[in-house]
């Protein structure tokens, strides 16, 4: 963007003009505070990953925060000699902050975000109008800014900046952030949740009888199966209610609200298992010791871990009950547990989205897939052992359980690579 280039010139020398009475007194200032030189000079990674020398004023000595330093640090002025690093053609006025490269290294971003090096760092930036503490948000808004560069976000950037060094940057982003916690809200999650309440209408089937549809053995094995699943199917609540006192990255309100309705349509999965049971005159258990332990070390899991299992428990749901279904004659039992297996397959969906925006490194990404991977074949083959007795009376054998664990797994696999999956979309979020 060459037209940038010249703005950028423009500004720097507009900027050293009409700052040269900050200069001079913050210059005077720091040398009789510290008694020694004004300026602090690091070396930063650069356009292409070159590095260059970057000047500011020195805000601490012996690792405190001077109060000098304090005044040039909370409106920003201790940037102004970044402007001569604009002139020399190392820096631009608005880009994604300049780093250290032990700092690149450690977050891992010198392999997996090489697009950060394709343009040049900036004194001013959407990273450091928010001071994003947390690494997938500092990543996030070099991300939307790299997608939507266009002159009147860069002018837009600008004049926020020159707000911060008048009203101080504590006002300024706290106007900020306000304003993304909406925008954030309206965009992460809304849609899971206005799908979940369309979904949440959905009319209850009336209950019906099908004990002439199987002889005894299989309408005995596929009751006393289906009981121990219904028994899963309605403990999720605490999930739910846990996820209200929690905060954590990815989250918000449309998030806590979908996750709700998800419990609740967990719930109307168990009312349909029980109402197949019935209509083959098989019993409904309270509980059972299996579900107990469940239960009990579910507990002692925190909120990702509990999200974590309830993901691995979608595709036994999923395997299990579509095995069941493709056994059966056609018939209303045939049709509840192929909407079982439809909304399971959202639900696992709707569980990948929140892992997509929680892990922003692909490595850490890969390492998650393999353990979620291992323990759901873990599941799926404790689950086998629970029910094979009742599994054989449909030959369902555990190769067929298998191919469609490893089709799960590629279909999860492309969710979890898919770099639009990652944190917010940027080309759909309005940042300023």
């Amino acid at each position: 963007m060459k037209l940038q280039r010249f703005f950028d010139i423009f500004l720097a020398i507009l900027g050293l003009i009409l700052f040269s009475p900050v200069l001079l007194t913050a210059s005077v200032w720091i040398y009789f505070e510290l008694r020694q030189g004004f300026c602090f000079v690091q070396q930063r990674v650069g356009k292409d990953g070159v590095l260059f020398s970057i000047y500011k004023f020195k805000t601490m000595l012996e690792g405190k925060v001077t109060r000098s330093g304090a005044f040039l640090r909370k409106t920003g002025l201790d940037e102004i000699l970044q402007f001569y690093n604009v002139l020399k053609g190392e820096m631009s006025i608005v880009g994604p902050r300049p780093l250290l490269a032990s700092d690149l290294q450690r977050l891992g971003w010198e392999q997996n975000f090489p697009e950060r090096y394709s343009i040049r760092p900036g004194i001013t930036g959407l990273a450091q109008l928010y001071a994003g503490s947390h690494v997938k948000i500092s990543r996030f808004l070099d991300n939307y800014y790299l997608a939507n560069q266009s002159y009147l976000l860069y002018c837009k950037i600008i004049c926020i900046s020159f707000l911060m060094n008048v009203l101080g940057k504590a006002k300024v982003r706290t106007y900020l952030y306000k304003r993304w916690q909406n925008r954030k809200s309206d965009f992460a999650w809304k849609h899971w949740y206005q799908k979940f309440a369309a979904r949440s209408k959905r009319t209850f089937p009336k209950p019906f009888l099908e004990e002439e549809l199987l002889p005894a053995e299989k309408r005995q094995a596929i009751c006393s199966s289906l009981a121990i699943f219904q028994l899963g199917e309605s403990g999720e609540g605490r999930v739910a209610r846990e996820i209200d006192e929690t905060e954590f990255f990815g989250i918000d309100r449309y998030y806590r609200k979908s996750l709700g309705l998800f419990v609740r349509e967990e719930s109307r999965h168990a009312a349909l298992l029980k109402l197949c049971i019935k209509a083959f005159s098989g019993e409904v258990l309270l509980r059972s010791q299996q579900e107990r332990a469940f239960q009990f070390l579910r507990r002692l899991l925190g909120v990702r871990l509990k999200l974590f299992i309830l993901s691995a428990a979608e595709v036994v749901g999923i395997v299990f009950y579509r095995n069941y279904a493709e056994k059966l004659p056609l018939s209303q039992t045939k049709a509840i547990l192929r909407e079982i297996v439809s909304d399971e397959e959202l639900h696992l969906q709707f569980h990948m989205e929140l892992f997509t925006k929680m892990i922003a490194n692909s490595c850490l990404r890969e390492a998650f897939f393999f353990f979620w991977r291992s323990f759901v074949f873990c599941s799926l083959l404790a689950v086998y052992c629970l029910h094979y007795k009742y599994l054989r009376e449909f030959s369902i054998r555990w190769s067929v359980v298998y191919q469609q664990y490893l089709k799960q797994c590629r279909v999860v696999a492309v969710f979890l690579r898919n770099k639009n999956g990652e944190l917010w979309q940027v080309d759909k979020v309005r940042m300023l």
